[in-house]
């Protein structure tokens, strides 16, 4: 066997072209839309049925969440331990997830009993009966834990920053208050089932060991019967709050630690330049050998952790920055954060810098890409922006051909400081 010399690197090459899982487009018998990604690798199924039913749909942040997750509590002729029992029986499991636009039923099932599974999944959207005694333990336990986030000089920072940046009206800004728990009622959460679980409000994706048969039992539960809502559903249109400079201070008594968080609002995924201002946030703070990593925590040790981020909603984008701050060392990491963003917009990367950052990310649309499931969530997510797959082929494109000239051009139009908002919370 020839000696292996641990002094040479491997080689290695750029990601040319993904492989991508061939999306099959299927309409059922009532006009349901259903993407299947077809794969062989094993015999389990991904069921995924995503109705336009978030948080950008209700009056109270509550509703929408509590109406997915007691779905599963109990239905016309099942209860909660029978659901839970049939579905242990099959070897299934069923997630339920909330957003701000979107909730969905999940369901991963071995495909010899997908029809059994199915059958249950059919049952808890069409026929759940949101039981009262289940409702108020809910109701207490969630009220419990927020409580308990509300000492939390992190989980108290970001509420008031995403309120301030986009304003207590708009979906995105309204943070939950103790008063919701008071306003939540049984009768707002079947109303909102009864509005928005419909079958002219849902998108079906499914993934896995799929066959002829696989669509001919999502038809016959979810195609044949008209399970329509009856009442047009009115799009909400919010506008948003002006952006401005905004410095806010939340005293915590006793906080051991002080949270900051600084940022605006961006751009969203389906803008020309966001793939580019990824790998900008890349290089200031978005992995741990970022920019704002090495300055703060490395050279500084101000922080054990402090990271930047781009989150990508459906109507706006949003750029933050948040670390933990030792009591009294807040202001000299501000500085240092804004020092870093001058660099960046002043002096151009170096290219041994960008290419560590170009390999980096590469690497992480592989690791995102491994295996049916996850591309599936991949695709719903692209579908939700009106996007295919072309979006990742032209991030992989961006990642090759990305100039330090670009990534000035990109900090400069984007980190506008005298927009940012900051918030600190603690012992202040």
């Amino acid at each position: 066997m020839a000696n292996l010399n641990r002094k040479i690197s491997p080689k290695f090459n750029l990601i040319d072209k993904l492989n991508y899982i061939d999306i099959n487009k299927h309409l059922l018998d009532n006009g349901i839309e259903v993407y299947e990604l077809n794969s062989d690798y094993q015999d389990v199924i991904k069921l995924e049925i995503s109705f336009k039913a978030g948080t950008c749909e209700s009056e109270n942040i509550l509703i929408p969440s509590f109406t997915n997750s007691m779905l599963i509590q109990s239905t016309k002729s099942k209860s909660s331990s029978e659901i839970a029992e049939k579905l242990d029986f099959y070897g299934s499991y069923v997630s339920l997830e909330s957003g701000k636009h979107f909730s969905s039923v999940v369901l991963y099932s071995l495909t010899s009993f997908f029809e059994q599974s199915v059958e249950i999944v059919e049952d808890i959207i069409k026929n759940p009966t949101f039981p009262k005694n289940e409702f108020l333990i809910d109701l207490q336990n969630e009220k419990q834990q927020f409580i308990v986030s509300q000492e939390k000089v992190e989980y108290i920072a970001h509420n008031s920053f995403y309120e301030a940046v986009f304003g207590n009206k708009h979906p995105y800004g309204q943070v939950l208050k103790i008063e919701d728990f008071k306003k939540l009622k049984i009768d707002k959460l079947k109303d909102f089932h009864k509005r928005f679980y419909s079958s002219d409000n849902c998108t079906i994706v499914i993934s896995g060991k799929t066959n002829n048969e696989t669509f001919k039992i999502l038809n016959d539960k979810f195609g044949k019967t008209d399970w329509k809502n009856t009442n047009n559903i009115k799009k909400a249109n919010y506008s948003f709050i002006e952006q401005k400079n905004q410095k806010i201070i939340l005293n915590k008594k006793d906080a051991v630690q002080t949270s900051l968080v600084i940022g605006c609002r961006t751009i969203t995924k389906t803008h020309p330049d966001f793939l580019g201002l990824n790998v900008l946030n890349e290089i200031f703070g978005g992995y741990f050998g970022s920019r704002l990593m090495l300055n703060l925590r490395e050279k500084k040790a101000l922080t054990y952790g402090i990271y930047s981020y781009i989150n990508s909603l459906l109507k706006s984008g949003i750029f933050i920055i948040s670390a933990n701050i030792p009591k009294g060392f807040e202001e000299k990491a501000i500085e240092e954060i804004y020092k870093e963003i001058k660099t960046i917009k002043e002096i151009k990367v170096q290219e041994s810098e960008l290419e560590l950052v170009r390999n980096y990310m590469m690497g992480e649309i592989l690791r995102a890409f491994d295996g049916h499931f996850n591309q599936s969530e991949i695709f719903l997510n692209l579908l939700q922006f009106g996007l295919t797959y072309k979006y990742f082929d032209d991030y992989i494109q961006t990642l090759k051909t990305i100039t330090p000239e670009n990534i000035m051009e990109l900090a400069n139009k984007y980190l506008q400081t005298d927009i940012f908002t900051q918030v600190l919370a603690g012992d202040l």
